[in-house]
């Protein structure tokens, strides 16, 4: 595990939202040295009947379009209570996941994160909008909540390193020089007349 105690982040209070019963956000922009990263946690409280997901997935798009004007490699993640294993055969949660990519998100948890004995539901989320990150994520499984916990790890260099730049030289070696030589002797040259 990196530790990195100099860190440096801003709360960005443009994209921090809270609408009572419907959303709840805070969303942070890490200075990573050489690449800034904006990570935002929310949560979609599924009080009914005030936890209107129109309300929701509009906030969402209007969020994720602010976003992309950041121009920005963002991590968004949290408890939306929208089960993504419902997106083929219900309307709203359709809307969400095509909102979602169509603003160049993916999801990185796509395994079930909530099982009892009547349902099995994906409602934990994690998206990145950076298509060529390596990382790694998954769900830990243990029984101190009724969701699993989800994780996912990004890998990166945290510092960059200086290029080094190839030298290219000639080396005037005795073995070189009669390597040269036969090279010379052994090319028919009028060819090239």
């Amino acid at each position: 595990m990196v530790i990195i105690r100099s860190l440096k982040y801003k709360k960005k209070h443009d994209l921090c939202i809270f609408i009572p019963n419907i959303f709840e956000s805070i969303f942070l922009e890490l200075n990573m040295g050489h690449k800034t990263l904006i990570v935002g946690t929310i949560y979609r409280p599924n009080s009914y009947p005030n936890a209107d997901i129109d309300i929701f997935i509009q906030t969402m798009k209007d969020l994720q379009q602010l976003l992309a004007g950041e121009n920005k490699e963002t991590y968004l993640m949290g408890d939306m209570n929208i089960d993504l294993l419902k997106c083929s055969n219900h309307l709203k949660t359709g809307e969400y996941l095509e909102s979602v990519f169509s603003h160049g998100f993916r999801p990185l948890i796509t395994k079930l994160i909530r099982l009892t004995d009547h349902s099995a539901t994906l409602i934990d989320h994690i998206y990145a909008n950076k298509q060529n990150i390596l990382s790694t994520s998954g769900i830990i499984i243990n029984d101190i909540s009724d969701h699993f916990g989800v994780f996912a790890i990004i890998k990166r260099k945290i510092y960059e390193k200086t290029k080094q730049h190839e030298i290219l030289t000639r080396s005037f070696s005795p073995k070189n020089i009669d390597n040269f030589k036969n090279l010379l002797t052994s090319t028919y040259f009028e060819k090239c007349l």
